[in-house]
């Protein structure tokens, strides 16, 4: 959108606050029901806006950990969406989401779709580094994490 700025331009904080932010929300977007859409640049962190006469920021990549851990998480992402029926088979079907808990400063939902087992999400939406565990029940339960922030 021409004139916005990009989503890492308009997050809040010093470098590491920004960078840990836009993984979070990429988390949550992956995770959440509906069509995923990043902008041109969204995937390495560009810091200015996409503009159709110049080519992406590339040497990012190269500066810094925080634009290749970026690319490295929407990859992860990718993989993941793309291994995990229920987070695109029900998209837009009532039946593929429903909430565990809403509380203050934490969201968690289930994912479903026609297999045995449903992937649950949770995400913190605090400034405040917390501690928590989550224990699978059931037959067949695993647990997976693919970054902390």
């Amino acid at each position: 959108m021409h004139g916005k700025g990009s989503l890492l331009a308009r997050m809040p904080g010093d470098d590491w606050q920004q960078f840990a932010n836009l993984r979070a929300l990429y988390a949550f977007m992956w995770t959440h029901p509906g069509k995923k859409l990043l902008f041109m640049g969204g995937e390495i962190g560009q810091r200015r806006e996409w503009h159709h006469d110049r080519s992406l920021d590339w040497h990012l990549l190269d500066e810094g950990p925080y634009h290749r851990g970026l690319q490295r998480l929407v990859r992860d992402l990718n993989r993941l969406y793309r291994g995990e029926r229920a987070l695109h088979e029900l998209d837009a079907d009532p039946a593929g989401f429903a909430w565990i808990d809403c509380a203050d400063w934490n969201r968690a939902w289930c994912r479903s779709c026609d297999a045995p087992e449903t992937p649950a999400t949770s995400c913190s939406s605090c400034a405040i580094s917390r501690r928590w565990r989550a224990t699978p029940t059931g037959s067949g339960s695993r647990g997976r994490a693919i970054t902390e922030s």
